[in-house]
């Protein structure tokens, strides 16, 4: 039996070859790529890590703002605290005066009226 030959077909790189040099280029352009592909990401983490860098500063920065302005209202709060206090106080002062001034007055119109009763009786 003799062997037939079929024609030799002619190998094109570009289109027949399925190694890494074929489906990326040769291997200077894929490593190339790859350089850039990294430094794409590279670039992007390092963008967003400053961007979160930032972000924190910006958070930590509102925090302290906002522990500044509780601290003033907290004083604001206990300064107006002690002057209801006081006042509070001065009320209970002035109820107790106002008593014992309504007493004074039911006294002397007792007074009064006893008076009056032994003015009639020299008068008669």
């Amino acid at each position: 039996m003799a062997f037939s030959r079929a024609p030799l077909r002619r190998f094109n790189h570009s289109s027949d070859c399925t190694c890494k040099a074929g489906r990326y280029g040769n291997e200077a352009a894929g490593g190339a790529t790859e350089s850039r592909a990294f430094k794409r990401k590279s670039s992007t983490v390092r963008r967003k890590t400053e961007l979160s860098a930032s972000m924190h500063q910006k958070l930590q920065e509102f925090q302290d703002e906002v522990t500044t302005e509780r601290h003033l209202l907290e004083e604001e709060l206990n300064d107006v605290t002690n002057e209801l206090n006081k006042l509070h106080a001065k009320e209970k002062k002035a109820e107790k005066l106002v008593k014992r001034l309504e007493q004074e007055i039911k006294s002397q119109a007792l007074e009064l009226a006893q008076m009056e009763v032994k003015l009639k009786g020299f008068v008669k």
